[in-house]
């Protein structure tokens, strides 16, 4: 996920990147992709909040905990966390995005949507219109969310699933890939595609 973050920040939106960060245990040799890989504490004070902006590059592990997790301390430090919206994403001119958001290649956000903190949105990923994505969700490739819903926080929806307009996704909530959600769902609850194997659904 950080190896693509840094393509989309340095190739499309011009910015330059100077290190990656991780927890201590995982620095390993210290180098990834040129650039060095620091502790979080050392890269706080190398790489200060007053003079950086820092994007937490992490995908839907442990439910999206763990991007819930660094999101939070970054910004309690004081961190800038940008949000990178590609080029060819089409966003209504009066949506909400929150900061340290990731919006790909062909995604549509139409008027009135509301999209949270720390998001990432995949490759053609449709959110109509009056829809609300609570922060630190993942919604992965194809996955449709239709008028008028509202998505809880640290939700992950999977590639291809469809949310019926005006339904309530609570928090925390895993939906399969595939899935058709035409009623509320339970804060997290698991929800499938008809044969789809539970330990199927990921992380």
């Amino acid at each position: 996920m950080a190896e693509q973050v840094h393509y989309y920040f340095t190739q499309h939106a011009g910015r330059r990147v100077e290190a990656f960060t991780v927890d201590a245990g995982y620095v390993g040799d210290g180098r990834f992709g040129g650039l060095p890989v620091l502790a979080f504490s050392e890269a706080q004070l190398r790489f200060p909040p007053a003079t950086h902006d820092l994007f937490v590059a992490i995908g839907y592990t442990q439910r999206n905990q763990a991007r819930r997790r660094m999101f939070l301390a970054a910004r309690a430090l004081g961190y800038t966390l940008p949000s990178f919206v590609h080029e060819s994403a089409v966003l209504a001119r009066n949506v909400s995005v929150g900061a340290n958001c990731l919006v790909r290649e062909l995604s549509t956000v139409q008027p009135f949507a509301v999209l949270g903190d720390n998001l990432n949105v995949a490759v053609r990923v449709i959110v109509s219109h009056h829809v609300r994505i609570g922060d630190h969700c993942f919604l992965a490739p194809g996955a449709v969310v239709c008028g008028g819903s509202t998505i809880g926080e640290a939700c992950f929806i999977g590639a291809g699933a469809t949310i019926r307009d005006g339904v309530t996704v609570g928090a925390g909530c895993v939906i399969g890939a595939g899935a058709l959600i035409l009623s509320d769902c339970e804060p997290d609850g698991v929800y499938a595609a008809p044969g789809t194997p539970r330990q199927a659904l990921g992380r």
